[in-house]
Parts: C-alpha cells; structure tokens; sequence
C-alpha cells in the first residue's frame, strides 16, 4: 500500500489483491489455480476504473487412491 498526504486530502492506494488462506496452497483436496488467477481484461476506453476486477479458480483434486 501507498499512503500520500497531501493538504487537505489524505489517500490509501493499495494494489487490488486476492487474498487466500494456505490451505489452498497445496496442503487440502482444494487447490487454488494460479494459472487461471489474473485480472479481468475491460477495455481501456469504456471508462477510468479505480479498481480493476480479479479473479481466480479454486478446484477439487481428485484423488486416484
């Protein structure tokens, strides 16, 4: 995060983030699919986003046992 004081307006800038507990790291069934994490791809001139929209896949792994 950024923090910027300026005057009279104070602002928090911070990158948008996903944030997930471990166990979806590889120690569960539940896995989280960083391949298929990102961000939404809006296009650049429908309007100035503050934010942009992100994504990810968690998935059940099968186990073959």
């Amino acid at each position: 995060p950024y923090f910027h004081k300026n005057g009279k307006i104070t602002r928090w800038r911070t990158f948008d983030q996903i944030i997930f507990s471990s166990a979806f790291l590889g120690h569960t069934e539940w896995h989280l699919n960083e391949d298929l994490t990102g961000i939404l791809d809006i296009e650049k001139d429908l309007k100035i986003f503050d934010h942009f929209p992100v994504y990810g896949v968690i998935e059940k792994v099968q186990s073959h046992g």
